[in-house]
């Protein structure tokens, strides 16, 4: 036995440190242009990930960390060949996880069983989360995927109250309140809703495309199980925050915000997205990609804030247990780097298609 695996064989009876939930990206690839994307992948952004090369580091990771849930994307982890490899070799390191798939489901063909043999193995623990960006998309989604799955088949609507949506009643109030003409009366929830004259709600719903139903319609999750027990989560979501990139299409070039760091965590919807990537942990996904950003296009950045960028460290699989602790203790708080992303968001539409790619000019040595 080498020194290394001993070292591994005593770590294994350790107390591992707990992490909740993480993803693990594999490529920076995708065949869509979803307008917004946080993890950049509307443009012509290369770079994948072979589980090969990584796998002995994650079998290190695995006798230091006890990881309750992971998920695999990208990119589109499907455009990355080797997704496959991926998920069944991270099962393996963490056999009692839960483990998704994220991929936007154009890349899955009926003839084509490998996902779905391999959720029908443990589909307790695994699932296949098709994250549409498109309403469109929705219908010819769940057809397909009643031809693919093993009948027979049962569709769940979830959450089953439109109120159990997160944000619902919040968001719903401002929709209605930005729509609203000096004569209609104010509202504060649904029962007021239902009381308005069934003249305003007609408006709202022909003229805006606006009312409960047609929320849910949109927001409601789909859950397809089959008689295997083979579990597939379909969701659509219409809307991104804006990315961090800031774009300038005339000269080629990006840029990066200049915010309160407090505020742009405080408003930061993936700060508990905690990152695995190239076999180092991160606090989130958007700090480890700056720097492939700014490799691979022309970043235009301040000599102060690119340092400032490259500063942020990892956590390493040779880091000490105490460095490691101290690093998983400061996850959940703000970084120097979150002063790259807005500090408030501009919310749009997102209308995903597959041929309007954003190229942009990569740096000579890239190109």
């Amino acid at each position: 036995m080498t020194l290394k695996t001993t070292a591994m064989a005593l770590r294994c009876n350790i107390m591992k440190f707990p992490i909740s939930i993480i993803e693990f990206y594999i490529t920076n690839v995708c065949n869509f242009d979803c307008t917004g994307c946080n993890r950049f992948n509307n443009y012509n952004f290369s770079g994948s990930s072979q589980w090969e090369d990584y796998k002995d580091v994650y079998a290190q990771w695995a006798t230091r960390l006890n990881i309750d849930t992971f998920a695999i994307l990208g990119g589109e982890p499907m455009a990355n060949k080797d997704y496959m490899n991926w998920w069944q070799g991270l099962s393996n390191l963490w056999p009692n996880a839960s483990s998704e798939l994220l991929t936007n489901g154009s890349l899955l063909k009926l003839e084509d069983k490998k996902i779905y043999n391999f959720l029908k193995e443990r589909p307790h623990l695994r699932l296949l989360k098709i994250s549409l960006h498109n309403k469109n998309r929705i219908a010819g989604m769940i057809e397909f995927l009643q031809n693919w799955m093993t009948p027979p088949i049962q569709i769940k609507r979830i959450p089953e109250n439109v109120e159990d949506l997160p944000n619902f009643n919040e968001n719903f109030l401002r929709s209605y309140n930005n729509i609203k003409a000096k004569e209609w009366p104010d509202i504060n929830n649904l029962f007021d809703w239902a009381s308005l004259p069934d003249s305003i709600k007609k408006e709202c719903e022909i003229n805006y495309q606006f009312s409960p139903e047609l929320i849910a319609n949109e927001r409601k999750k789909y859950l397809v199980i089959d008689s295997a027990g083979v579990r597939i989560l379909v969701q659509h979501e219409s809307f991104f925050h804006q990315g961090a990139l800031i774009a300038n299409h005339i000269d080629q070039t990006f840029t990066l915000y200049n915010s309160d760091p407090k505020k742009a965590h405080d408003i930061c919807h993936s700060k508990y997205c905690y990152h695995f990537n190239n076999g180092n942990l991160y606090k989130c996904g958007q700090v480890d990609l700056f720097k492939d950003i700014d490799k691979q296009f022309n970043l235009i950045l301040s000599d102060e804030d690119r340092e400032l960028l490259y500063s942020y460290k990892p956590a390493a699989i040779d880091m000490t247990d105490l460095e490691l602790q101290q690093f998983l203790n400061n996850l959940p708080n703000q970084l120097d780097q979150c002063k790259f992303c807005p500090e408030s968001y501009n919310i749009k539409e997102i209308k995903s298609a597959t041929k309007n790619k954003i190229i942009f000019k990569k740096r000579q040595n890239n190109s």
